[in-house]
């Protein structure tokens, strides 16, 4: 391992996000020391009495952990992944998690942390086996997280050095991260006697708890234990009008069409007061043609549905505004508007709109076979005026 250096180069992806993060932390120690003790104590409840000192990085060695992060009292090793359900199991002694607990057992300080960095829910059963496998030792923390907490900074310091690498890194977690990372999926119901599922029926029995689960044509490993939602399109409807979270996605072959059932954590599963309309789910990016084509389902990225909100009008002030908060991303699009309408000079005009006297036909050979066999049929010319056009 060697410290933390920003220009360090690494060909796996998750290693240049470990050496970017530890970078910036690194950096930050001479004009903003409570900036790297609030990461510890904000986002992991680590307190140290002392200034965290050293900031090691993996440099290309296997078997090792991501990160060493050290002050006189603490250690904090780290194991780094920028997409979801990527952790080692726990069947082997020699994986990744009990390695690293290994390792951190032999430390000297008196506190001791092995720290997963990883997209997931916290709250997740996936995450939360990890959890247990070393109780108190071992804690998880979300790149949402990390995310927050680089972006208030940023905020508060616009105009320092270290402001723009923190934008720079932030940025290149959206692309990254959160647009690969998926938070939930977008289920088109197959409504009919072949599912089981009728349109004026399906909702009440929702509400009555009478579904526990939602069985589709192919597996959503992805969905299992992960506190990611499952939402329900009606095609009929042309809204989301169901989410729920998955337990569990079992091949049960109830139906050989549908051989997977989604297990719904039942006190997760909520029918939409106000379903969201298919013309609202084409405003998010990557989903701009919703409902065309045959696709069952789409994947809605974390970067979207967990991420802030976007605020946005069209025609004749096309804008787009983000936030932490609705308000905030209200807020923002509202003062894009008024600094727009300020300095424009907004004109209503009058097109008149021609109507041709002579009917217009597309100009394509079968078109002109067509009139000419209409022509042939009929005389006079129906659209030739009476040569005595006087009243009767």
């Amino acid at each position: 391992m060697s410290e933390a250096n920003i220009f360090t180069n690494y060909s796996q992806q998750e290693n240049r996000f470990t050496n970017g993060l530890f970078s910036i932390l690194s950096l930050a120690r001479a004009e903003h020391p409570k900036f790297v003790s609030g990461f510890f104590s904000d986002l992991l409840s680590i307190q140290s009495s002392h200034p965290f000192a050293s900031f090691r990085v993996l440099k290309g060695v296997p078997g090792t952990v991501d990160a060493d992060v050290r002050s006189a009292d603490t250690c904090v090793l780290f194991e780094t992944k920028v997409a979801s359900i990527a952790l080692e199991p726990l069947i082997d002694p020699q994986f990744q998690v009990p390695r690293h607990m290994a390792r951190l057992r032999m430390q000297s300080e008196p506190q001791r942390r092995l720290v997963l960095l990883t997209p997931d829910d916290g709250k997740s059963n996936y995450i939360s086996q990890y959890l247990k496998f070393a109780h108190g030792e071992i804690q998880h923390l979300a790149w949402k997280a990390v995310y927050a907490y680089l972006r208030r900074f940023a905020e508060l310091h616009t105009s320092t050095v270290l402001a723009g690498l923190i934008r720079q890194f932030l940025d290149t977690i959206r692309v990254v991260i959160f647009q690969q990372d998926i938070a939930g999926i977008i289920q088109t119901i197959s409504l009919g006697d072949k599912s089981g599922v009728q349109a004026r029926e399906y909702l009440d029995q929702m509400r009555r708890r009478e579904w526990t689960q939602w069985r589709t044509p192919r597996e959503y490993r992805d969905l299992s234990g992960t506190c990611r939602k499952l939402l329900l399109y009606d095609p009929k409807r042309k809204a989301i009008t169901v989410e729920v979270e998955v337990a569990e996605v079992l091949r049960t072959n109830q139906e050989s069409d549908y051989p997977w059932s989604n297990i719904f954590t039942p006190e997760t599963l909520k029918v939409l007061d106000a379903p969201i309309s298919r013309d609202s789910i084409r405003l998010i990016p990557g989903l701009e043609k919703f409902g065309i084509g045959p696709a069952a389902y789409r994947r809605i990225t974390q970067q979207v549905a967990g991420n802030g909100y976007r605020a946005s009008c069209g025609e004749p002030l096309v804008a787009t505004a983000e936030g932490a908060t609705r308000d905030e991303a209200l807020a923002k699009l509202r003062a894009d508007l008024v600094a727009r309408v300020a300095v424009a000079d907004i004109v209503r005009m009058t097109i008149p709109t021609p109507i041709s006297k002579e009917p217009v036909w597309p100009d394509d050979q079968f078109t002109r076979d067509w009139l000419e066999g209409i022509a042939a049929d009929r005389a006079p010319d129906p659209w030739d005026l009476p040569s005595d056009t006087s009243a009767p």
